[in-house]
């Protein structure tokens, strides 16, 4: 499985899985070691540029 910066899952990963495509609609980003959800690319695209800017995101 390949990762990037947010985490995405591929629809190989999808289909590996036996999800249907419309089964995955979570955003991931990686905090401290633990996935944190956001609801939109957006949102965690938006959380992912204030981490590297060294702020917390809650």
């Amino acid at each position: 499985m390949s990762v990037s910066d947010p985490f995405r899952l591929t629809s190989e990963d999808v289909r590996r899985a036996g999800l249907e495509p419309g089964d995955v609609g979570a955003w991931c980003v990686l905090v401290a070691g633990c996935y944190h959800l956001f609801a939109s690319q957006a949102a965690a695209e938006w959380a992912h540029a204030k981490i590297l800017e060294g702020e917390l995101v809650r």
